[in-house]
């Protein structure tokens, strides 16, 4: 039996995964879903039983500091800009943006280009790059989602950077930075490199 959001279900149009709550189909142990990026739909499939999930070896960390927790300004663009992110498949995605973060690290002024997980999230979704990439931290980059004060407030709190699926599995779509959000920098916090890939 087929069930959809743990539903029995016969018939239905699936929701694809740029709402940020996709239909979940979960035939026996496989949970599948619907994912759209760009022009291109495809299919996501888990397997609950998958070795690489009984073999997963856990998460590194790097250890909290306060320092890398740091308020910034979020600067509207005057319009919606579209901003081409490579994927982990070798091709490139438009991705829409309403604006960037204007912030201080290591004495440093930066800027990061920001975008929304989905239409309704409340936070910031930010793909980055710094100079740990590719040593202890995966070579793609990483995520961060940083929470809005106001309209214009914005804390980035970069010890919950966080890795994209691709650095658990060669099967993930997921976008790396764009090349506006590489850090010239060492951000020494968050996930590390997954201690079991490949990449």
């Amino acid at each position: 039996m087929i069930k959809l959001n743990g539903r029995p279900i016969q018939r239905k149009t699936l929701v694809d995964d740029t709402s940020g709550k996709p239909d979940i189909l979960s035939p026996n142990n496989f949970r599948f879903w619907i994912i759209r990026r760009g022009q291109l739909i495809g299919l996501r499939l888990r397997d609950l039983n998958s070795p690489a999930l009984k073999n997963f070896k856990g998460l590194d960390y790097f250890p909290p500091q306060k320092t890398y927790i740091v308020q910034g300004k979020y600067l509207p663009f005057s319009s919606p800009r579209k901003i081409i992110v490579p994927n982990r498949i070798g091709t490139t995605t438009e991705m829409m943006s309403l604006g960037k973060v204007k912030f201080h690290l290591q004495n440093q002024s930066l800027e990061l280009i920001a975008f929304q997980a989905y239409p309704e999230a409340k936070s910031l979704f930010i793909i980055f790059a710094d100079q740990t990439n590719g040593e202890e931290t995966y070579a793609g980059g990483r995520f961060l989602f940083a929470q809005r004060l106001s309209s214009e407030e914005v804390i980035l709190n970069f010890n919950r950077a966080i890795n994209p699926p691709c650095a658990y599995t060669p099967y993930a779509t997921c976008p790396l930075s764009p090349r506006e959000n590489y850090l010239p920098l060492r951000v020494e916090a968050g996930e590390k490199r997954y201690p079991g890939s490949a990449h």
